[in-house]
């Protein structure tokens, strides 16, 4: 399903998450902003970055989201999967945009037996809307469920603008596929599970077209980060470097799918530079909505490329960050790199060229002191704008 909508729609190769974790790469995504920029830093009595249970902080209000920008044009709105940016009732999704949701509050690992036993998590909730439905529901059948879900509401709101935030909780652990894909699949749990992941985008698609909406539709596939390539979680991020929790291309250059019949031309391949906060600019111009004028976006809007992904742009200047620290940036084919996750800062910095060494193999620093310097230079500007921790190296 995920190599036709390729097929049928614009594949982008240079397509990035705000962050190598899941709470703040959700953060940027629907609000348009670095997840810093957004509280989404060092937050505290946290593991890096992610939302856990019963924690008292979570997406302020105050941000304003997706849904409540296409909600002032009468968009129905609708989350339903993985939240993950607040437990807590003034954080839930009802409370930022949303008309409706139903899914988890947080990971689906994220409840009792969780693989390190340094965490005593209460029963997992099942909510609808801000209500508990169930408690420890069966794993191996929820994304099917949010699936279901997700198709009635496309069923229930085809003759009026909806916008549809649909995140499963796959492939990430515990890996609990169901039994009819498992038997199926050539990689185990995880093959499985991302087979079962591949199946609910399917069905998706199916009723689109099933209501007369492929046309009218705009449907964006992508990943909150990179594979994480644990024995518990076994992705693979083929010729990217790094992985989850990590600032190198595999941890944050993920897959981007975008599919509108009629309006992007089938079997696009747009290399520009995109990131997931490109989205809510993008739906706004989409949308005739007009963006608020009290806060700094980050995001751009990408319209111009869905019509031709070829089109001559700027190129953008994307920063690779990792809770309070800033890690890296890039502009064009150049990757500077100053630091990574749990590493003092680099001595030198390191410097790659991304369209000849897109695994991030050989440090051509020596080689181009000018293109160093420039970058230098934006990395010393963006530590103005948000912010540069110091990492903590004990031992």
């Amino acid at each position: 399903n995920l190599d036709k909508m390729a097929e049928e729609g614009m594949l982008f190769t240079s397509f990035y998450s705000a962050s190598a974790m899941c709470s703040p790469s959700r953060a940027a995504l629907l609000t348009g902003c670095y997840p810093q920029r957004v509280g989404f830093g060092r937050l505290p009595n946290q593991i890096g970055h992610v939302l856990l249970a019963g924690e008292p902080t979570g997406l302020n209000p105050f941000e304003i989201t997706i849904p409540e920008i296409l909600k002032t044009k009468d968009y129905k709105t609708k989350m339903v999967g993985k939240w993950h940016l607040g437990d807590q009732p003034q954080f839930l999704p009802t409370r930022q945009g949303f008309d409706s949701f139903f899914g988890l509050p947080y990971s689906h690992d994220i409840a009792p037996g969780h693989i390190s036993k340094k965490f005593n998590f209460p029963p997992l909730p099942l909510l609808s809307d801000e209500t508990v439905i169930e408690e420890n529901p069966d794993r191996s059948q929820l994304n099917q469920r949010f699936a279901k879900e997700a198709i009635q509401f496309i069923g229930a709101n085809k003759n009026q603008p909806f916008f549809l935030y649909m995140a499963l909780t796959i492939p990430h652990a515990p890996l609990l596929p169901p039994d009819e894909f498992l038997i199926k699949s050539k990689n185990g749990p995880y093959g499985a599970y991302v087979e079962l992941l591949d199946y609910c985008t399917g069905l998706i698609l199916e009723e689109l077209k099933r209501n007369n909406l492929d046309e009218n539709t705009l449907v964006v596939f992508t990943s909150d980060h990179g594979a994480a390539l644990a024995k518990i979680q076994p992705g693979n991020n083929g010729i990217l470097r790094g992985q989850k929790g990590q600032t190198y291309e595999g941890g944050m250059r993920v897959p981007g799918i975008m599919k509108w019949a009629g309006k992007i031309h089938p079997g696009s391949i747009c290399d520009a530079l995109v990131t997931q906060m490109d989205l809510l600019p993008t739906f706004a111009s989409l949308a005739k909505v007009d963006m608020a004028e009290d806060r700094i976006y980050d995001g751009e809007n990408i319209e111009h490329l869905l019509i031709d992904p070829n089109v001559k742009v700027k190129d953008k200047v994307f920063f690779y960050r990792w809770m309070d620290e800033l890690h890296g940036v890039r502009l064009g084919p150049w990757k500077l790199m100053v630091k990574i996750p749990y590493k003092p800062t680099f001595e030198t910095p390191v410097l790659y060229n991304l369209e000849e060494d897109i695994g991030e193999k050989l440090d051509v620093a020596d080689q181009n002191p000018e293109i160093v310097k420039k970058l230098m230079e934006l990395i010393l500007d963006a530590r103005q704008d948000l912010g540069d921790v110091p990492t903590e190296v004990k031992g």
